[in-house]
């Protein structure tokens, strides 16, 4: 298993993470569940304690993505762009979102979140620039396959064009 393989298959937690926290602590603010916001906050320190692995076998998987054919340099590089800022705003939100699990589970057990007004503000705000962050790094990461410009022609290169064999069902009908 290469370094790619492994990058896509760990790089959806903090995504999803992200996304399912700040939907849950959300929730839990108009709601006023404790359940919901631990289990949100949660999500969102997953979310800062994985982001980092994420992008380190990322730093590895672009040198076996680059000797594909189809892959753009400017795509990885704007992906990696933005997961470089992205990292230092999920950690923030996972740092807050720590301390608040930590507030909400000290105290009386009550059905209302024994936690200050500004943390469940500071929680929510960091936890929406990390979710709005976190989907740029994945929409620049589309680029590199998914809606590689390459990939979305009829055509591929001419074969002496590419400096690795093209598979033969990539090959246009001549």
């Amino acid at each position: 298993m290469d370094a790619l393989s492994i990058h896509l298959m760990i790089n959806h937690v903090p995504v999803l993470s992200v996304i399912i926290g700040t939907l849950l602590v959300i929730l839990a603010t108009f709601i006023r569940r404790r359940s919901l916001w631990r289990l949100g906050t949660a999500a969102l320190v997953v979310a800062g304690v994985s982001f980092y692995p994420v992008q380190w076998t990322g730093g590895n998987a672009e040198q076996v993505d680059m000797k594909r054919w189809y892959v753009q340099r400017d795509a990885i590089e704007e992906h990696e762009e933005a997961s470089e800022q992205a990292i230092w705003v999920v950690l923030l939100a996972g740092g807050v979102a720590a301390y608040a699990f930590w507030r909400a589970s000290r105290g009386p057990v009550t059905e209302l979140p024994v936690v200050p007004a500004w943390l469940r503000g500071a929680v929510v705000v960091t936890a929406l620039a990390a979710s709005a962050a976190t989907i740029k790094v994945a929409y620049e990461a589309g680029f590199i396959s998914h809606k590689n410009p390459l990939l979305t022609r009829d055509t591929v290169p001419p074969a002496d064009s590419v400096p690795v064999k093209v598979p033969r069902g990539l090959m246009p009908p001549e």
